[in-house]
This record gives structure tokens, sequence and C-alpha cells, in this order.
């Protein structure tokens, strides 16, 4: 019962948020309403049982400790993400996959390996990515697995996968890496080990100040002025904003989930970029954003915000050395959360699943690598940067 509920409930949020961004994209005014969103957050801070959490249901993969939940809880959370993304708020989608999955397991008292399926099958819906999905368990469980898990889980994944997109569930489709890769080879052994390792070094800073962000904006002192002043001058501004620029806004991938800005990517010209409109400096305040909104308590998530700052970071260090980009924006697009949330096999499988296997899923191997050296960087990193370290160390869900 619970994964037939985690398959209607995310299999419903994710046919709806198309065409919410639709709508968006047709009344660019509604950014000037980003201001709204404040009253989820308030609305959440008197009723703190019904917020779902994403940590919480990752945390109770390994300690078993599942929250008692309300069937309010679900319903607010498809309502109030998808309000947060009609006003252009800069958050995701995968966590509401995620959270519906540990809201559907409580409510029906879902233990074991068909908790962690049910986890699963909520990602694996949201993002399209079944493979992906099941590794992120499994490095969450720590890689204790028995039988049913290896078994259970990626099957119940791909069923859900395959039965969402049965009722209409799509996806944003992505350029083959096979296609782009002869790029990447036109460039040259050194300058592309300059380029993966400028890009690791700049994905592994911003991941270690989103980590920290986050944190500082959750913890914010609990008064009238932090909780709801604060805010509310910080939404108006990134609304005003927003809302002066419409459409360019949109075309810079600030707004939302970004995933609209991917187009632009591909048609970058490197030797057209500026101070004002280059990649870098949008990735940059892309996470940053990102990390505001959530510290703050828009509901929705990071991952794809993420993903979209990654490729951006990518494709504006390759910018500024003068190559072909193309190659640049899958390898870029998970590095940022991979890196995050120390998951390095399952960004490995999430960027094969979207850019495809060939060649000789080359692009796994690249940005697994990348992944786990960026997480070895933060460690070094946060050891000087004392004050970083406690958010580090936990990263993104542990």
């Amino acid at each position: 019962m619970a994964f037939l509920i985690v398959v209607v409930s995310v299999s419903l949020f994710s046919y709806l948020l198309p065409f919410v961004q639709a709508y968006r994209l047709e009344h660019p005014w509604l950014l000037y309403l980003l201001p709204v969103v404040l009253l989820s957050i308030v609305w959440d801070q008197k009723q703190p049982r019904d917020v779902l959490s994403t940590r919480k249901a990752v945390r109770a993969l390994s300690h078993g400790v599942i929250e008692p939940t309300t069937w309010a809880a679900g319903i607010k959370q498809i309502f109030l993400t998808l309000t947060a993304h009609l006003f252009g708020a800069s958050v995701g989608r995968e966590a509401v996959g995620i959270q519906l999955g540990g809201w559907a397991s409580s409510l029906r008292g879902s233990r074991g390996w068909y908790f962690s399926a049910c986890l699963a099958a909520g990602f694996s819906i949201v993002l399209g990515t079944p493979i992906a999905a099941a590794i992120f368990i499994f490095e969450s469980k720590k890689w204790e697995l028995n039988w049913t898990d290896w078994v259970g889980i990626p099957l119940l994944s791909w069923i859900a996968f395959r039965i969402s997109s049965a009722i209409g569930v799509t996806h944003l489709q992505f350029r083959s890496f096979e296609v782009t890769v002869t790029e990447l080879l036109s460039i040259g052994f050194i300058k592309i080990v300059i380029i993966f390792g400028l890009s690791t070094l700049v994905a592994t800073l911003l991941a270690i100040a989103f980590l920290y962000s986050v944190s500082r904006a959750a913890r914010r002192n609990k008064n009238f002025v932090n909780q709801v002043i604060l805010p509310l001058v910080f939404l108006s501004l990134v609304g005003s904003v927003f809302g002066f620029f419409g459409s360019r806004a949109e075309a810079t991938g600030l707004p939302g989930l970004g995933l609209e800005s991917m187009r632009n990517l591909w048609l970058a010209e490197p030797d057209f970029f500026t101070v004002y409109n280059h990649p870098l400096l949008f990735g940059v305040l892309k996470v940053f954003l990102t990390a505001a909104l959530v510290g703050i308590g828009v509901r929705g998530g990071e991952l794809t915000p993420l993903l979209v700052a990654g490729s951006m970071v990518a494709v504006g260090i390759g910018g500024l050395m003068g190559v072909p980009i193309g190659g640049l924006i899958s390898i870029g697009f998970p590095l940022i959360w991979g890196i995050a949330a120390r998951r390095p096999i399952a960004a490995a499988a999430l960027a094969i699943e979207l850019f495809g296997f060939s060649p000789w899923g080359s692009i796994g191997v690249i940005v697994f690598g990348s992944v786990f050296v960026g997480i070895r960087l933060g460690d070094q990193i946060t050891k000087v940067l004392t004050d970083f370290v406690s958010t580090w160390r936990r990263g993104l869900y542990d």
C-alpha cells in the first residue's frame, strides 16, 4: 500500500510540475510574487509536525526510526512545492520524491527494505533515473545490505519509474554524451586535466559553501525579525529582480529548477561570454540563492538547482579557457550535488542514465573520479576552515 501511495503522489506532483513551470514562463509577472512563499514558511513554523524532511528520511535508512506523520503532510508538500515553483523559487523536486516516500512509509508503518524501496521509488519518478535512485539508497545505507535490499530496491524503483512513464510523467531529454565527447577529445589531454581539476575544485568550494550557508540560514535566531522580516525582505528583493528581468531572468536559470537554461548552455559560444552573462557567475549565484531559500524553509529541496549550477560552473570554466563546452555540460552536471551529498557512485550512475553509457561508460568514470577527489579535497580544506567542518562532514543528508 505504501508503494502505491508513493507512485500516485509523486507521479501527481511530477505530472503537475511542468504545467506550473509553463504557466510561470507564460506569465513572467508571477516572479514578482515570490514573497508569497513566506506564507508557507510561517505555516510550517506553526505546524512543524507536517514538515517532511529529506535528511530524516535518509537517516531512517540506517537508524530505523521513522517519525509519525499525517495525511496532510504529503498533501501540503505537493501543494507548497508547486506554489514555490509557480513564483520562481530556486528549489528542486527530487527531495519531494524522497520525502513522499518516507511519508507514505510512515503512514503505513513500513520498515526494512520496503521502506528503502519507497524512498528509491520517489527519487526514481521525479528524476527518471531508477538505477541512480537505488544506488543513492545503497550509499545512504553504507552498503550494509541483505539480499532483499539488492533485489527489492532496484526492482521497485524501476517499476515505479515505468508506471509513472506509462501514466504520462515526462522528463527533460539531455543531449547524449556520445555526441559531445568528440569535442573533449579535440581539446588535448593536458587541457582536459586542467579543466576537470578546476571544475572539481570550484565544485568542492561551492559544495562547502552551500552546506554552510543552508545551516547558517536554518539556525537563525527564532525571533520575529529573523523569522518573518528578513525572509520577507530577501524574497521581495529576489522577486523584484526576477520580475524586472522577466523572461530574461528565466534564461539565466536562476528562477525555479533552471533546467530551461540547459538549452541555452548547449548553444552558448564562449567567445561571447561577458562578465554579466557568464555561466560561472550564474552557477555561483544559483548555489547561494538555493542555499538561502532552502535554509529559510522554502519547500522543494536542492538537488536539481545544484545539478544545473554544476553544468554552469563547468561551462564557465571551459569558456574562460576558450574550449568547446558541449561535453563539459554533462560532466559538470552532477559534481556539486555529488560532492555535497558525498555520493560518488550515485552521481556517476545519474550521469550515465541521463547522458548515456556510450562510449564505454566514460562519463560515469569521470564523474565518479571527480566527485571522489572533491570529497577528499573538501576534507582537507575544512581541516583549515574549521568553521565549516561540522556541516561538511554531515553532508546534505547524513
